[in-house]
């Protein structure tokens, strides 16, 4: 299940590979490359073969806890 998930989760980094490296670039003219830290959240749900689903990845998740529920 968890090699299905880690699956899941590198070729979403592989579908905006693109677009995250041009907006890179957009920021840092004349760089190749740069470093950056986006912390990405993402809700995976599966089902009933332990298949995981990407419902959502968030950028910038909310790591704080608002409700007793969180706890």
């Amino acid at each position: 299940m968890w090699s299905k998930i880690y699956d899941a989760v590198i070729k979403s980094f592989i579908s905006v590979e693109k677009t995250i490296f041009e907006h890179d670039k957009c920021g840092n003219p004349g760089s190749v490359r740069s470093n950056f830290f986006e912390c990405l959240g993402y809700d995976i749900m599966l089902d009933d073969e332990l298949n995981p689903w990407i419902l959502e990845v968030n950028l910038s998740p909310s790591l704080a806890g608002d409700s007793p529920i969180d706890f």
